[in-house]
């Protein structure tokens, strides 16, 4: 290399051309992506219509009694019933809060709340998305589409998984057997 000079300066410089090629085309492709599939948690309310609730919080082995409406209810919460009622309040995050899932947990139940994700940008194709798992009783679940977006609700149980989208619907998981109702 020392003995030609040239040789060197053209191999520094296609790279920094190719360099600067791969980034003309890496960073506007990096950006729409960013924009068109990133999402953001939602703010979920865990409200309390005959407490206490038993909810137990990811990363603790205890549960917890609680006696009043909880705001951010982290995922992977572990909402238990046993004579008592609550609903889980799934809102998309913006400015106007709408509620997009409201779920009603009736006596006897045990609902594992996995994740509920709205997109981050309005540009953005993706619907809202929860994850329920229903590992035993009666839940009712309200899904609403929020200004054109739909929302996609999963919910888990021992049969199976299924998907919802906008409508009413309840789901009871009674020991072996998971009935869904349509209304």
């Amino acid at each position: 290399m020392r003995r030609n000079p040239e040789r060197l300066a053209w191999i520094v410089l296609l790279a920094s051309f190719f360099t600067c090629i791969g980034l003309v085309v890496a960073v506007p492709l990096a950006i729409r992506h960013y924009i068109l599939y990133s999402c953001v948690g939602q703010n979920v309310t865990l409200e309390v219509q005959r407490g206490p609730l038993s909810a137990t919080l990811p990363g603790r082995g205890e549960p917890v009694a609680i006696e009043q409406e909880r705001d951010n209810v982290p995922e992977r919460t572990i909402v238990a019933t046993e004579a008592t009622r609550g609903r889980l309040v799934m809102h998309a995050s913006r400015a106007d809060n709408p509620v997009v899932v409201a779920v009603q947990l009736y006596e006897n139940t045990e609902v594992v709340f996995l994740s509920a994700r709205s997109p981050r940008f309005t540009n953005s194709p993706l619907p809202h998305k929860i994850v329920l798992e229903v590992r035993s009783g009666r839940v009712r679940l309200n899904v609403s589409d929020d200004d054109g977006r739909h929302t996609v609700v999963e919910v888990r149980s021992p049969d199976g998984t299924v998907t919802l989208a906008e409508g009413s619907y309840e789901v009871k998981v009674n020991g072996e057997t998971t009935e869904i109702t349509v209304r």
